[in-house]
């Protein structure tokens, strides 16, 4: 339980450090590099999957699967599969610092946005939808099924009305941010549509899923790109 209870305390010391730092000069700069490597994950994701003992697929299973910290069948409620990863901490991790970061640099990136609620409200649900993953790999399925599953919820439906809300409020000083941010926001909101009825169409729910957070981890790392290219042209 000691290393998931300190990517709860690492989470904390980010987001207070990111509070107190976002007026500073080079917040921005930082945020960036922060957002820069999310779309990263999936590498990861990979590197893990190719390490389980039992079968996986990416297409049907879902990404908690690869965090379970148990070998077996019926590890977690709903679970009626073998499920078997070596390296659940290397993914559990992963996903915690992932919404660590998403979270941090929201707070440090609110500045190089135009004033106004529609971004501010924006960058808060970002927050909210990075502390929601930190704590998804903080609370494996199998350790605590409930909490896992209350703790992603907002993960899952927040980023939504936040990339839209963005594509909103740039629209005239951004059009092409805007255009990004509109474009990632609707194949999130596709994709969570086509998983509240995957149980009665049978889609691939690995995928939607992976398709969901995908969307908004590419947006992060597009923002972090342009962010940092006009800091080097400055």
């Amino acid at each position: 339980m000691v290393p998931y209870l300190l990517m709860g305390v690492t989470g904390v010391v980010a987001l207070t450090a990111a509070w107190r730092l976002r007026g500073w000069k080079s917040a921005a700069i930082v945020g960036a590099v922060a957002w820069l490597p999310q779309i990263a994950y999936f590498g990861i994701e990979v590197i893990v999957g190719n390490a389980v003992t039992q079968p996986y697929d990416p297409l049907l299973q879902p990404m908690s699967d690869l965090g379970i910290t148990t070998c077996g069948i019926d590890t977690y409620p709903l679970a009626d599969r073998a499920i078997c990863s070596p390296r659940h901490m290397l993914m559990n991790w992963t996903m915690s610092v992932s919404g660590t970061m998403t979270a941090a640099g929201a707070l440090l990136l609110r500045s190089q946005f135009p004033r106004g609620r529609r971004v501010t409200a924006a960058m808060w649900l970002l927050v909210v939808f990075g502390v929601s993953n930190t704590l998804a790999g903080a609370i494996p399925a199998d350790l605590g099924f409930t909490w896992h599953v209350l703790v992603s919820i907002p993960g899952m439906v927040v980023q939504i009305p936040a990339l839209f809300l963005m594509g909103a409020a740039l629209w005239k000083d951004s059009p092409r941010t805007a255009a990004w941010s509109h474009l990632c926001g609707a194949v999130a909101a596709l994709s969570l549509a086509l998983l509240m009825v995957q149980p009665v169409l049978e889609l691939p729910g690995g995928l939607l899923q992976r398709t969901l957070y995908g969307a908004v981890f590419l947006w992060c790392t597009g923002v972090a790109i342009a962010v940092l290219s006009g800091a080097r042209r400055r």
